[in-house]
């Protein structure tokens, strides 16, 4: 995906394709992925925490031929030297590479043969299973507006465009990292840095998670370490965000999973179903733990694998007892900018008859606000290598919905 900046009401065609861009506000990170099956493109979808095909394969590379080699742009980005923007680079690799609960490791494998500008970009972009995988320094921009169309430079901080196979398996991805929006000084570069790192996490088959939105935009700086790297929108201060949150590492460890992700932590998993009995596609589902609610807190979005079932998956849990939570999709958050694979436009899944926010209160679920109170909770005891059941029947209005067609692959 990418970040980016203000965006205007304005149509912004591309030459890897066309989306249209109708959010008025700060957003953080958008972009593009794409997926070959033979030699056409097809859809990817985001599934709360991890990229999914449109028939519900986790994207991700084959990490057991080892290393994920990259390689860097020979040029500047903007305010800083190549050695500068490098140095950032390898260590946002570095950052993903350090989880203890994930087998991912990568390999700076040197430079690109040219400083890449709009002129000569064809020469390294959009080229499957090259086994380069290049970290693009477009100094001025003008690679962005080439992508995403004149004035894209503007808005976008930073494109991943990921290229995969039948059944998830990426064969190669890029990333476009716009020196023309970077701050200078240090709290530019540690800006930057959160950007690269977020850039990385797309490239390693990572989407956008909701968690803790309340914290966007709210004026206050200090709540933004709650946030999770890969959230989608801008905030007060992005600096924090390139530290990964439980959020995060759960959802690389997920696809990249050492043995000790199962057997040194617990988990939460179930369904979210409605009155009616059918499953709930795209809402968000939050386990916080009682002792530390905001940071030790990880998402999945409902029916992420698109099964048609509504189940959900939150393991990565340290021992202890835990709310669990229930939300809709932010509005806000469709298109590039989509948490989950139910948001890909304002009428998707996830906004069509939401559900209202609840916590899961055990034998006293039921689908009436009027008598399930959503601030009730029963308290989810998580024990170590084990994974804890639940099932939530989602809040609804007056009017409920009786049924509807499910999306499955």
């Amino acid at each position: 995906m990418g970040r980016m900046g203000q965006i205007g009401p304005m149509e912004i065609p591309s030459g890897l394709g066309r989306i249209l861009m109708n959010l008025q506000m700060v957003v953080r990170r958008m972009g593009w992925i794409f997926a070959f099956l033979s030699v056409l493109p097809t859809g990817l979808v985001e599934a709360g925490g991890f990229q999914v095909t449109d028939s519900g394969d986790p994207v991700h590379w084959d990490t057991h031929g080892g290393k994920i080699f990259y390689r860097v742009d020979q040029g500047p980005l903007g305010p800083f030297s190549n050695a500068e923007a490098v140095e950032q680079v390898r260590m946002a690799f570095r950052i993903w590479q350090s989880v203890p609960t994930s087998t991912v490791s990568f390999q700076h494998d040197g430079f690109l043969g040219d400083d890449v500008s709009d002129e000569n970009a064809h020469e390294h972009l959009q080229i499957p299973a090259d086994d380069i995988n290049p970290v693009v320094l477009d100094t001025d921009g003008l690679i962005i507006d080439l992508l995403q169309g004149v004035g894209a430079r503007y808005t976008y901080l930073g494109i991943t465009q990921s290229y995969v196979e039948t059944g998830g398996r990426i064969i190669g991805a890029d990333i476009i990292i716009n020196g023309m929006n970077c701050a200078s000084g240090e709290q530019g570069k540690q800006a930057l840095l959160a950007t690269i790192v977020h850039e990385v996490g797309h490239f390693l088959g990572l989407s956008h998670s909701q968690l803790n939105h309340s914290f966007w935009n709210d004026g206050d700086t200090e709540n933004d370490r709650y946030l999770p790297t890969m959230f989608p929108i801008r905030s007060d201060d992005d600096s924090s965000l390139a530290d990964l949150n439980p959020d995060d590492i759960f959802s690389l460890s997920w696809l990249y999973p050492a043995d000790s992700f199962w057997s040194s932590m617990g988990g939460i998993a179930g369904t979210v179903i409605r009155r009616s009995g059918y499953p709930v596609q795209g809402a968000s589902v939050m386990a916080r733990k009682m002792d530390d609610p905001y940071m030790t807190a990880i998402s999945c979005v409902s029916d992420f694998l698109i099964g048609g079932t509504g189940e959900f998956e939150i393991y990565g849990l340290p021992y202890g007892l835990y709310k669990v939570e229930v939300e809709p999709i932010n509005p806000l958050f469709h298109g590039s900018a989509a948490v989950g694979p139910f948001a890909e436009n304002p009428y998707s899944e996830s906004f069509v008859d939401p559900i209202l926010p609840e916590c899961y209160n055990g034998p006293r679920e039921s689908s009436d606000p009027a008598t399930d109170d959503p601030k009730d909770f029963e308290a989810v005891q998580v024990e170590l290598g084990e994974t804890t059941e639940v099932e939530i029947i989602a809040n609804e209005g007056q009017v409920g919905v009786g049924g509807w067609a499910i999306h499955q692959p």
